[in-house]
């Protein structure tokens, strides 16, 4: 690992070896003489918590929610990434990992990091009180000059230099770089595939003086293999809002290709495949909505604090967020053609996916739940609702595979899970209308077939 970025203001090195505290304690980070504390044990604090644990540091985690503790004490996590239930049972065993629902028991951690959720407020303005009620409680129980705190949520620009460092100063009375020591480091990391992007991805650190970058650098690259890239807060704050800004938008793009090829009869994903083939293009794929954690929140994070313009960020989020009913539209066009006297309330749907994404057991934002209010919305009561690894029904009746294809008389496919690759037309219930919202199944065997009516968004089918 290596760093071609230096922090431009603060002390050199030189002068880091005379503050007797910054250097005592990046020279017990290198010796892993030291104990990390993490806050939050969710899909990003606890994968963190392990990684850090499986180099050789000793781990508090801590939550407020006491049974998340006591499964994970148990050896159970609900995150399904087979990897991550094995460093936990193995940093149990060892004891290298323990867990706490008080700040008290944080008082003996060195180096502390938040990954406490920052959501949306009804207004689409962050909700920062998760982080506040955590930095407030660090600061009144666990921080003086010899700690490390270091922020992973993904946070609104200015939220370290307005809100974090306020309230560390006024706790302990002292200055950032004398009192404490404090960087961000935002998370980027990919649910079900959370460990390797741990190791591999290029990280972040935001710092406004060198003593807690280099302290933030020294405990990153003994788990990292990746570059370190060091910048300001701001840059920082902006540069992780940006990234997933940008994917939003050109998912949107993708998103509103699909409507224009739609109109014009021709395939999507053959033209996406084609224009990709440009050295400078990369249209990401359409789809029935953008879910996640992240995608649809980090928009809205970008620009909950700026006074400017941002109309191309904005149209984006609209866009995908009226795809399920976009998707929803596709199937009611069918059965108009079809089947124009059928009656929504007579109908049978079938739902293929929770998820928001392929193969992962989590439902943020999943546009399934939005898919479903637009059914119900349009008079459709029989819902059914499959998906091989997420529980999550939103309060629809579940069903095996084979019985909800057997039986619906219409079919959204939502999540492209690998389970549903090798559907073919004659697992489908005759004259099915298949909205294949993933674009998972195999589209000429489909569409050649006279079993079933297929369609999917950018394909007229």
């Amino acid at each position: 690992m290596s760093s071609d970025i230096k922090p431009i203001n603060g002390p050199s090195m030189s002068q880091i070896a005379g503050n007797t505290s910054a250097h005592d304690i990046i020279t017990r980070i290198k010796t892993k003489d030291v104990k990390v504390g993490v806050v939050g044990l969710g899909q990003v604090g606890l994968p963190t918590a392990l990684t850090i644990a499986k180099v050789g540091y000793n781990v508090i985690g801590y939550d407020t929610n006491s049974s998340l503790l006591d499964e994970l004490s148990k050896g159970i996590t609900a995150i399904q990434e087979d990897e991550i239930k094995n460093l936990l049972v193995r940093g149990l065993s060892t004891d290298r990992i323990m867990f706490g629902s008080s700040y008290q028991s944080l008082s003996a951690a060195d180096i502390i990091i938040v990954c406490v959720p920052t959501p949306l407020g009804r207004d689409l303005s962050a909700d920062l009180s998760y982080l506040s009620k955590a930095v407030n409680g660090i600061a009144s129980h666990c921080v003086n000059s010899k700690k490390l705190l270091i922020i992973e949520s993904s946070i609104p620009p200015m939220t370290m230099s307005g809100l974090v460092v306020p309230i560390l100063e006024k706790a302990t009375g002292k200055k950032l770089g004398s009192g404490f020591l404090l960087a961000f480091c935002p998370e980027r990391l990919s649910p079900g595939q959370a460990l390797n992007g741990i190791s591999d991805t290029v990280r972040i650190i935001g710092a406004t003086d060198s003593e807690s970058y280099e302290a933030a650098k020294t405990l990153y690259s003994n788990f990292t293999d990746a570059q370190l890239v060091c910048s300001s807060f701001e840059t920082a704050e902006v540069s992780k809002l940006a990234e997933n800004a940008y994917r939003d938008v050109n998912i949107a793009f993708a998103n509103e290709l699909a409507m224009v090829c739609q109109h014009y009869n021709v395939d999507v994903t053959e033209v996406i495949q084609i224009a990709n083939t440009h050295p400078r293009v990369n249209i990401h794929n359409p789809g029935p909505g953008v879910g996640g954690p992240c995608l649809p929140k980090d928009p809205y994070l970008l620009l909950s604090k700026s006074r400017i313009s941002a109309s191309l960020i904005e149209k984006a989020r609209s866009i995908n967020d009226s795809m399920p009913r976009y998707v929803v539209d596709l199937m009611v066009r069918k059965l108009e053609i079809i089947s124009p006297a059928k009656q929504a309330n007579k109908l049978k749907i079938g739902i293929l996916g929770t998820a928001y994404k392929p193969n992962v057991n989590d439902i943020q934002n999943s546009p399934t739940k939005r898919i479903i209010l637009e059914l119900r919305k349009r008079g459709y009561t029989e819902i059914i609702v499959h998906d091989p690894i997420c529980k999550e029904t939103f309060g629809m009746r579940s069903s095996d595979l084979k019985s909800l294809l057997k039986n619906c008389d219409c079919i959204i496919l939502v999540t492209g899970h690998d389970a549903y690759a090798s559907l073919s037309p004659n697992d489908f219930k005759p004259s099915c209308i298949i909205v294949d919202a993933a674009r998972k199944l195999r589209k000429k065997e489909f569409i050649g077939s006279k079993r079933t009516y297929y369609t999917a968004p950018g394909l007229d089918g």
